[in-house]
């Protein structure tokens, strides 16, 4: 988790295995973090438990491990708003 320039709780969410384990290798962080792939349904149960146990409020998708601690140059989305859409999906 990181934060955003207006202070609030984001969740790094990468697209796929091997960009999130560059940002890993990048940081130097590969003692600290693992990446672990997951269904929707598990990514969906992970968010809500961010939201519940650490107020999170955002998503940044794909973080540059160069700016990481800035997250101006990533993109930011609510969790609510993509946990209405996946939910939505499911019919």
């Amino acid at each position: 988790m990181s934060r955003t320039t207006e202070g609030k709780i984001a969740v790094m969410l990468f697209k796929s295995h091997d960009s999130a384990q560059r940002f890993i290798d990048a940081k130097g962080m590969t003692d600290e973090l693992v990446v672990a792939q997951k269904h929707q349904e598990e990514t969906i149960q992970l968010l809500r438990d961010c939201m519940t146990n650490y107020g999170a409020s955002e998503i940044a998708i794909e973080p540059d491990p160069e700016n990481s601690s800035d997250l101006d140059s990533t993109r930011v989305i609510p969790i609510v708003a993509l946990l209405i859409e996946w939910e939505g999906q499911k019919g």
